[in-house]
């Protein structure tokens, strides 16, 4: 940002002009002002020192992280931290909301705050939702569709990004995301489909049976048994139990989601198919189905799996 200083006399009225070219693209003019000697971050703090609970929206700007173009680190940006540092300082009880479309590391300032609400980028009405979400209006159902890990070195592309002269070399393979985190045995902050609630759930009664000559049905018994309606997202995971050849621990193979009254319970149904069950062997440029079976894996998340059922190799055949 580019700033000038000029001193301005008490009621009387002044006509600025600020001009403004970009020839790049991403023109983006903004026009702002402070007055002198006044400290942003100390403004913040006296607030937040006189106040019962604070409200931090942070994260990253849609400069600071688009589509486009990748982000140079995964840290939240250091003013914000000290931010927070200062704040806890006088007033414990911090929400973070995150806008971020993509992980964050969390350490180690996730100790200083008391709760943290990841929003995305939620738009116009983003801080309307938000408060009806802390305000208990609005049960929060919404489940990470990524793995957030506790350091940048703990991410499967740490050793190749951001590669050289601008060209990255893809070296995951197929551990990405919690395929990665959970094959390593690499503890995440949060889990792929981690989610918290105003209630809670309860599963059981896991079946399974054909329907047809090429379809499996998985149902399961889903409860709310807390106080208050929500949602939750019941997560299907395969297990190759002996593979031949690197797979994943787990692979995502079905999800649904599904409301409930407090007290209220449903059965669910998943469908799998052969497809679900075959991973490509590239020593013989074909597909195949694990010759030992398969464990079937009934969560929440990723790392939170409720029920477990095996699958012999006959009974997958058969499909």
């Amino acid at each position: 940002a580019r700033s000038v200083k000029i001193f301005l006399e008490e009621g009387k009225m002044y006509d600025l002009k600020m001009e403004y070219y970009e020839r790049g693209g991403a023109a983006t003019a903004l026009l702002g002002w402070i007055k002198p000697n006044e400290s942003e971050l100390e403004t913040a703090v006296a607030a937040a020192q006189k106040s019962e609970l604070v409200l931090l929206f942070g994260g990253y700007s849609q400069f600071q992280e688009s589509e486009g173009f990748d982000r140079h680190s995964i840290d939240l940006p250091e003013n914000q931290i000290e931010l927070i540092n200062e704040i806890a300082k006088v007033n414990p009880n911090i929400i973070w909301i995150m806008n971020a479309g993509a992980p964050v590391t969390l350490q180690p300032w996730l100790e200083k705050i008391k709760a943290l609400v990841w929003a995305f980028y939620p738009g116009q009405e983003g801080t309307e939702a938000i408060l009806e979400v802390l305000t208990g209006k609005t049960n929060p159902s919404g489940k990470l569709p990524f793995t957030i890990g506790k350091r940048w070195e703990d991410y499967p592309s740490y050793n190749n990004f951001p590669g050289n002269n601008n060209e990255v070399e893809y070296k995951e393979g197929i551990l990405v995301g919690y395929r990665y985190f959970d094959t390593k045995k690499i503890e995440p902050e949060f889990p792929f489909g981690f989610g918290l609630s105003y209630t809670t759930f309860s599963f059981s009664d896991l079946n399974i049976q054909k329907k047809g000559n090429d379809t499996l049905e998985v149902t399961v018994k889903i409860k709310n048994t807390g106080t208050a309606a929500g949602a939750e997202v019941i997560q299907l995971y395969l297990n190759d139990k002996k593979p031949k050849v690197l797979r994943p621990e787990k692979e995502l193979k079905a999800f649904t989601k599904v409301q409930l009254n407090a007290g209220e319970e449903k059965i669910i149904s998943l469908k799998l198919n052969n497809a679900s069950f075959q991973y490509y062997h590239s020593g013989k440029n074909r597909w195949e189905k694990s010759a030992r079976g398969y464990e079937l894996l009934i969560g929440t998340s990723s790392r939170t799996i409720l029920l477990r059922k095996s699958l012999s190799v006959n009974f997958i055949d058969s499909l």
